[in-house]
């Protein structure tokens, strides 16, 4: 990984508030929290192109600022291609979190344990977006409210031997399910892809785009 590239480059992705990165240029956003009982380190992350920016850690809004005496936040690149290596950096060092991707089928699925609140040791939260500043309004139903940049958003429990992830149920239920290995991975490359494809429709939709 290397540090945040220098003013004027044009190959820089955008982050908005880093000096000499392009804050308006169209990328895809990501956002990665590990919360460790009371402590929450959030990580923010922007592809554009073949390059990515990882800006860490990062304050839940900027009124809020860092927590005194936390040090500030450090910006360096990646190239995209570097994705996964430089998340897993962020999450806790558990085999069965930073494993590299691999699909949950159903019979990798189970059910959580009885005490799972109490023993899960991290809470794991990732959000995936993508940006255009000046994309026009998705078309839609009368009256419909336009999708958010943040496309995913994904929930895990982290226990000393197992990984669940959190999912919405019907009629608003919440159901936890023990996932594979590699799952966390996948899910992600997963969520960028779809990220990737919404960017690409953003853009085709802007004036002039042919």
């Amino acid at each position: 990984m290397s540090t945040s590239s220098p003013p004027g480059d044009p190959g820089a992705p955008a982050v908005p508030g880093v000096p000499g990165l392009p804050p308006d240029a169209p990328h895809v956003a990501l956002r990665v929290a590990v919360t460790t009982g009371t402590t929450t380190v959030r990580s923010d992350l922007v592809l554009l192109g073949s390059r990515g920016a990882l800006r860490t850690p990062v304050a839940p809004t900027a009124a809020a600022g860092a927590p005194a005496g936390a040090p500030g936040p450090r910006t360096t690149t990646f190239p995209t291609a570097a994705l996964w290596p430089t998340v897993r950096n962020l999450l806790p060092d558990l085999a069965h979190v930073v494993a590299d991707p691999a699909i949950s089928r159903p019979e990798d699925r189970t059910e959580p344990p009885a005490d799972l609140a109490t023993t899960a040791l991290h809470v794991v939260t990732t959000s995936v977006g993508a940006h255009v500043p000046t994309a026009p309004a998705v078309p839609g139903p009368p009256g419909a409210t336009p999708p958010p940049d943040s496309l995913a958003v994904r929930t895990w429990l982290v226990t000393a031997t197992g990984l669940y992830g959190v999912g919405e149920g019907p009629l608003g239920t919440t159901i936890v399910t023990g996932e594979r290995a590699g799952a966390l991975a996948a899910t992600l490359q997963w969520d960028v892809a779809g990220a990737l494809d919404h960017l690409v429709r953003l853009l085709e939709q802007r004036p002039g785009a042919a």
